[in-house]
């Protein structure tokens, strides 16, 4: 819903930008893109980097993450394995945009990665954009920016993977449940769409969307950073009222504190996508759009 709602504020602020946003993805070509990607291809791409996750695109697996540490009992930390993966999303999304602003890093490490599997500028940065677009919305989802640390997972828990819980709405993990917005986004709709199930979807986002406001002063930034640490406060206390375990049930309590969190990030992220396209392909001359992004 992310890419549906930046979608929709680009076809009524600025079309030009989400035009040339499409042109440039029509620009690569893959098995994927075949099956999932047409008449729409701004939405229907945002699953693209998932989709290569293991069909020869694990290369840029681990850039969906920047997690930041939780501590989730009193374990000395000298007796847990707490890593920073400098390799994260944090990293490469202000990488990612000033390569599609025009001003390439060639020595960064999202571009060096990107264009060992394309085979032209344009299809690099036609991927670079599924990528960025995609990003968005991992790095506004609080379980994609903290691991938590205990005795018994001293290494971590992977964003809530493996925090098992009762399985419901395609969700058996804390990390799925904030996938799903805390269960408020638990249907799919087959890709590529058509115009009768891209209205329908576009009806869900509008539904979804519905009485959150997102104030320019919050969505006119490009300081990845911030994102990510707006989401790691989040997950400090997701954990909150949980129990563990396959037949453990998300308490209703929980859903009614945290699903309109959720929700607020999800909208966040696509205003701040849109913002982001319009630096990228728009005419807009902000201040800060050169000013970023750490």
């Amino acid at each position: 819903m992310t890419a549906k709602k930046a979608h929709d504020i680009l076809a009524q602020k600025n079309p030009a930008a989400l035009k040339a946003a499409e042109d440039l993805l029509r620009k690569f070509s893959d098995y994927s893109t075949k099956n999932h990607e047409n008449d729409y291809p701004f939405v229907e791409c945002v699953t693209w980097p998932d989709d290569i996750k293991r069909i020869g695109g694990g290369w840029q697996s681990g850039w969906h993450f920047d997690d930041q540490p939780i501590y989730g009992d009193s374990t000395p930390h000298d007796q847990l394995n707490v890593k920073a993966e400098p390799k994260n999303i944090t990293t490469v999304l202000p990488q990612l945009y000033k390569w599609l602003k025009g001003k390439p890093d060639k020595s960064s490490l999202a571009y060096t990665t990107v264009m060992a599997h394309a085979k032209s500028e344009d299809e690099g940065k036609s991927q670079a954009l599924r990528l960025l677009i995609h990003y968005y919305g991992d790095v506004h989802q609080p379980l994609h920016d903290a691991n938590r640390y205990t005795k018994e997972r001293p290494s971590g828990d992977r964003g809530g993977n493996d925090f098992l819980l009762k399985y419901h709405y395609s969700a058996n993990e804390l990390h799925a449940v904030w996938d799903t917005v805390v269960y408020a986004n638990h249907k799919s709709i087959k890709r590529p769409f058509t115009a009768e199930t891209m209205k329908t979807f576009g009806q869900m986002t509008d539904d979804f969307m519905k009485d959150i406001k997102v104030t320019s002063k919050t969505y006119r930034t490009l300081q990845f950073s911030k994102f990510r640490d707006e989401s790691a406060a989040i997950a400090q206390h997701v954990y909150d009222g949980l129990a563990e375990g396959k037949d453990a049930i998300v308490p209703d309590q929980y859903i009614a504190k945290y699903q309109p969190i959720a929700k607020e990030r999800v909208a966040m992220a696509a205003y701040r996508l849109a913002y982001c396209i319009e630096q990228i392909f728009g005419t807009s001359t902000d201040d800060e759009a050169d000013s970023i992004l750490y």
